[in-house]
């Protein structure tokens, strides 16, 4: 079993997920604003949710969506420097970062029971057919000079800090500088890679943030729309394939760097991932212009 790459799939790849499965996103949003608002967090303060990811972004693609959200404790926070160095305690005192972990464990456990799963960074709540999966991180702010974002601890006690009002800000002009080609392309490569892991039934261990980022590297004019889908892909695939390992990337916040999990231990993807899954779109596929 091969991978069909072909004009007129990667045109039907660049579209995001149908009206059914955005009702059903949507309805799982609220459910969980709905749960939230019901319970009764004392002195912490109700959080304020926001959504976070490929949802948020817009570059979720059909029969693969699923939401992202963060839960912001407003109230208290953490200070880096810009060496991103990290304090052990929040400024200003305040409780263990796991009360706040264990408060919304606690509201989502009591309305949806067993649909709650925990993981390593997020709080699951499972999808039913009614809703769909819904990862929610609860957080608090992060401070890096005159620049907000967020933070939290993993169950491995892995300090992550996050950017995602950047994100969602670059992302955007990405976009638009690029005639909506950018957001095209990070769906692309979320069906790619999904088709390879079916087809090799493997995990490629790269994250539809990771593709986000890779693409928000790639300079503008190599999503020219005078060019077909096919031979952008290409041209694309061949500027990670060479400068992987000569350029610094960065994230789409174009804060943190890419490939650094001595600063941040949420990076699991290596450029050798990369590479493979680049070798892998060669190797597994067929390539048909027409």
């Amino acid at each position: 079993m091969m991978l069909i790459i072909t004009e007129d799939k990667l045109k039907s790849w660049t579209l995001p997920a149908s009206d059914t499965e955005e009702g059903r996103c949507e309805r799982t949003i609220q459910l969980i604003k709905d749960c939230i608002n019901d319970y009764n967090f004392g002195e912490l303060e109700e959080p304020e949710i926001f959504l976070r990811g490929s949802y948020r972004n817009n570059t979720n693609v059909k029969l693969d969506s699923d939401i992202d959200m963060y839960a912001l404790f407003n109230k208290f926070y953490f200070e880096r420097n810009s060496d991103w160095t990290t304090p052990s305690t929040f400024l200003g005192g305040g409780p263990s970062y796991y009360v706040f972990r264990d408060a919304i464990i606690d509201a989502l456990t009591k309305k949806y029971g067993n649909a709650v799963k925990l993981g390593n960074k997020s709080i699951t709540l499972k999808d039913n057919g009614y809703r769909v999966d819904a990862d929610i991180v609860p957080v608090v702010q992060l401070k890096l000079n005159d620049i907000k974002g967020v933070c939290f601890f993993s169950q491995k006690n892995e300090f992550i800090v996050n950017f995602p009002a950047q994100d969602y800000e670059n992302g955007c002009k990405k976009n638009i500088q690029t005639n909506h080609r950018y957001k095209e392309f990070v769906r692309i490569f979320k069906k790619i890679r999904n088709e390879l892991e079916d087809i090799l039934q493997k995990q490629s261990n790269i994250s539809s943030y990771v593709i986000e980022s890779l693409l928000y590297n790639i300079p503008n004019n190599f999503y020219d729309t005078s060019k077909t889908y096919t031979k952008t892909l290409e041209d694309i695939i061949t500027y990670l394939y060479d400068n992987i390992n000569k350029i610094g990337f960065v994230e789409t916040n174009g804060i943190k760097k890419m490939f650094c999990p001595q600063y941040f231990p949420e990076q699991k993807t290596t450029k050798a991932d990369i590479q493979s899954l680049l070798q892998q779109i060669y190797h597994e596929s067929l390539w048909d212009a027409a």
